[in-house]
């Protein structure tokens, strides 16, 4: 019997369920939680950008950020997903694996996995559903896995 996991993420939490057979039902096995994620971005560090004059006349500008602290922490986020994925894959945790992530974490997830795990993907969706309930996130996957 295969065993498949489910991985249900936002920006800021990820949940990873296991499904035993092909039309299993979803069993959460851990969920991830990212705090620095949920800051509003003012508490992160991003307020308006500053303020600069023309070198010639009389003119003022806003300046842009050099880097948004909320991708940064998608990133570190992204990569503690991958990094307990690894883990279990090399583990031989699961089987088959299926990703129902934010879209704005899901590239940085799929740049964050190693080779051997992105093997064991059978489908990407890029979905919001890390905060429903497990039946509601097992309705989005097909009826057999």
């Amino acid at each position: 019997m295969r065993t498949i996991w489910v991985v249900a993420a936002d920006r800021a939490r990820a949940r990873i369920f296991e499904c035993r057979g092909a039309s299993g039902i979803a069993r959460e096995i851990t969920d991830l939680v990212h705090p620095q994620s949920r800051r509003a971005a003012h508490v992160a560090g991003s307020d308006a950008p500053g303020r600069s004059y023309d070198r010639f006349g009389g003119g003022r500008h806003a300046m842009a950020p050099r880097r948004n602290k909320t991708v940064g922490d998608i990133r570190v986020f992204a990569d503690e997903i991958a990094s307990y994925l690894a883990r279990a894959c090399q583990q031989r945790r699961f089987d088959r694996l299926y990703l129902l992530v934010e879209p704005r974490v899901l590239g940085a997830l799929r740049q964050a996995l190693d080779m051997p795990t992105r093997r064991r993907i059978v489908a990407q969706y890029p979905l919001d559903v890390a905060g429903m309930p497990a039946a509601a996130i097992r309705a989005h996957l097909p009826q057999y896995l």
